[in-house]
């Protein structure tokens, strides 16, 4: 189980404008890991005075440059659950093509006990019209692919066009792991559960969360990765990263608890920011 309880709030607040957005030195609210391109700014903003910019150079894979890494402050065993919760905004023309038609965007990393790697729980967003191949060999699309790297098969989740990323607003997502190797159909606790806007689009209950009874989760990867490099230069930002696992009081529309709260659905630049929120 959980050593103890932890939530990390990290609101891109307080760094120097257009420098490296600050990582590591003990608080528990920055990032473990901060890439290269990831820095303070204004451009746009969800909540606070900041967002943090992460930003990507045509023809790279990103690794090094482009997101951050948060080490969670105890690692989460079977039998435990993790909630993660962050604020997007693609400008407008942000070109999210790959190689896999799917970029890698909420990425809840997995390991043996000794520290191996066994696979990410991913959240990618699928570039419109790009098509997967589910468990039944039948071909699909769909606003974004839930997998889990350790074992199984990706699914769909939202529908094409009603659930997209849309690009020049803000849009918050959040990803539910409870951890175990067995499946919550199969009599275990394996659980995914994804929400865009607080709205549920994905409660998957049919495939295992971990490869065995001894592995762990010990963090969150926000990008990090694009598959068959960058098809441009371009930038994108975050707000209100909160991870935790601390079951959240509140309760979405079908009475599961999740992160929630407000989502940001337009903001007007360079003005000073006005932020309309819906609860």
């Amino acid at each position: 189980m959980v050593a103890s309880a932890w939530t990390k709030h990290i609101d891109c607040e307080g760094g120097t404008l257009n420098s490296k957005v600050l990582d590591g030195g003990g608080g528990i609210n920055l990032f473990s890991s901060t890439f290269t391109l990831t820095t303070y700014s204004r451009d746009q903003v969800a909540t606070g005075s900041q967002s943090c910019k992460m930003g990507i150079t045509s023809g790279t894979d990103g690794w090094g440059n482009f997101g951050a890494i948060s080490t969670f402050p105890s690692k989460i065993a079977s039998g435990s659950e993790v909630w993660v919760r962050v604020s997007l905004f693609l400008p407008t023309g942000f070109n999210v093509s790959t190689n896999t038609g799917m970029l890698k965007f909420l990425r809840v990393h997995t390991a043996s006990s000794s520290g191996g790697n066994e696979g990410y729980h991913d959240l990618l967003i699928a570039k419109p019209g790009a098509t997967f191949w589910g468990a039944d060999g039948k071909e699909y699309t769909a606003s974004y692919i839930s997998n889990y790297e350790g074992g199984g098969y990706p699914v769909g989740v939202g529908t094409r066009p009603a659930n997209d990323a849309v690009l020049g607003k803000w849009e918050s997502y959040e990803m539910y792991v409870n951890f175990d190797p067995v499946s919550k159909d199969a009599g275990g606790k394996g659980e995914v559960r994804i929400w865009k806007n607080n709205q549920l689009l994905l409660d998957r209950t049919n495939n295992g969360t971990l490869r065995s009874a001894s592995s762990v989760s010990d963090s969150f990867y926000l990008f990090t990765y694009w598959n068959g490099n960058a098809p441009a230069t371009q930038s994108l930002y975050v707000d209100d990263i909160i991870l935790t696992s601390e079951r959240p009081a509140n309760r979405d529309a079908k009475g599961n608890p999740f992160i929630g709260g407000s989502t940001v659905v337009t903001e007007i630049r360079p003005n000073p920011p006005t932020n309309v929120a819906i609860q």
